[in-house]
């Protein structure tokens, strides 16, 4: 294949690790034609179960920089490098370019614009791993290739001897950060452009943008689902689109904030498209997992969930949906899959919603401390969801702190006008809702 020890074109050998094949692929289709000759056309691979053209947000992770001489630091500084763009190219709606395609460019290495200009993505992450005196210090930068501009920045240290059995856990707290950062810068752009102009992936990532900016009400999850069905109408073949939709209308339903009256009947035909497209992409199989149990059909959704994480451990999202199906199916491990989603969850408004999900949880198993902890800490993370507080308003109340739980209540309706005791009867028990009307304060 015509490689050798400084050109791997091919196959590239990973220090320490072994061999990898960074060649350019492409999936071809065969077609027959009248006088059986075979045509071969090549086929721009999208993933989630699409072959239209690939609108998926672009990125490059340059390799990152270390000390000259210190091979030590030269080689966690290709471990995080690669653990990252692995773990990004994992998350549906990215299309991460192979690192070994950036390390070709060894005249721009130190201008990461130049690199993602001539690698044709929209953002660069270029990082450095530095040793000083018994620590390293792992920096990370996101770089927004039109502008140049620093998108973000962050850096975590280890210790020298701790840096092997932690180095996993830095990388998904990094990607975690990383992932939220993305959305947002290129949220500023979507809006201001007509959904008929956007394609798939872009019209899926404003759909969830919508949500984490602008909080969840009746409004913006009809925004939401408007903008998932036109991204089906874009991409038929999008499976992930689908599985966006049949999650959106089962969960906005189940929250009271969905009340069009063929909300099941889209919902399931939404999640059983998405699952004949790409039954084996984890994000999809999380979605419509999710979409199931919040349909209350757990014995589907529960093995779908468990089948993503399979697939992808570092599944949050997943992780969060099992730990709360298994919840409300009277299952307390949940509990701890919960937190797991919520330790691996991007730090957005996800973290406000898991974890007014797991203080309900907590808050049905008589955990009442923690579950005021739980729903304190989720309504930290989101001014804009009512859901964390009217959980929060249940647990204050039952702990007999009515003044707290007044106050969390009005909290609830700064963000929701309106909101009665008549539209929470999907977080509280019946018992929990008689004892809240009797008291007069809702």
């Amino acid at each position: 294949v015509n490689d050798n020890g400084r050109d791997q074109n091919t196959i590239a050998t990973i220090h320490r690790r072994g061999y990898r094949f960074v060649a350019d692929a492409r999936e071809t289709v065969e077609q027959q034609q009248d006088d059986d000759h075979e045509i071969v056309k090549p086929a721009t691979h999208n993933s989630a179960g699409s072959q239209k053209a690939d609108d998926r947000l672009s990125l490059v992770v340059i390799p990152f920089s270390h000390h000259p001489g210190d091979e030590e630091a030269a080689w966690w500084a290709e471990v995080f490098s690669e653990d990252i763009s692995i773990h990004l190219a994992r998350i549906s709606g990215f299309k991460v370019i192979s690192r070994h395609s950036a390390m070709a460019l060894e005249n721009i290495q130190g201008d990461p614009q130049k690199v993602g200009n001539e690698l044709k993505t929209q953002s660069v992450i270029d990082g450095s791993v530095r040793k000083f005196k018994q620590e390293y210090r792992i920096s990370v930068q996101l770089i927004d290739v039109k502008s140049g501009q620093l998108i973000w920045s962050n850096h975590k240290s280890l210790a020298v001897e701790s840096i092997e059995d932690f180095q996993m856990d830095v990388v998904q707290k990094l990607v975690s950060r990383i992932e939220p950062e993305l959305n947002r810068a290129e949220f500023s752009s979507l809006r201001h452009r007509q959904p008929a102009d956007l394609g798939g992936w872009s019209l899926c990532r404003e759909a969830n943008a919508v949500l984490g900016q602008k909080g969840w009400s009746k409004t913006t999850f009809a925004e939401a689902i408007n903008l998932l069905r036109e991204a089906i109408r874009q991409d038929p073949e999008l499976a992930f689109a689908h599985a966006s939709l049949s999650l959106n209308v089962a969960l906005g339903h189940l929250l009271g904030l969905v009340h069009q009256p063929d909300w099941q009947e889209e919902a399931t035909r939404a999640a059983e498209t998405a699952l004949s497209l790409d039954s084996q992409n984890s994000d999809v199989l999380g979605h419509v997992g999710c979409a199931f149990a919040d349909m209350d059909n757990f014995q589907r959704g529960i093995p779908l969930m468990t089948r993503a994480l399979e697939i992808n451990p570092a599944n949050a999202a997943a992780w969060a949906a099992l730990g709360a199906a298994k919840l409300r199916c009277g299952d307390e491990s949940g509990v701890e899959d919960m937190r797991n989603g919520l330790n691996l969850s991007p730090r957005d408004n996800r973290l406000a919603a898991w974890g007014a999900v797991l203080a309900r949880g907590l808050l049905s198993y008589g955990r009442q401390d923690e579950a005021i902890e739980a729903a304190r800490n989720a309504c930290l993370y989101d001014d804009k969801i009512f859901l964390p507080r009217a959980i929060l308003t249940i647990a204050l109340f039952l702990q007999g702190d009515k003044t707290g739980a007044l106050n969390s209540w009005r909290d609830a309706q700064r963000i929701l006008p309106g909101l009665s005791l008549d539209d929470i009867t999907a977080l509280a028990k019946p018992d929990e809702l008689d004892q809240l009307r009797e008291s007069d304060l809702f």
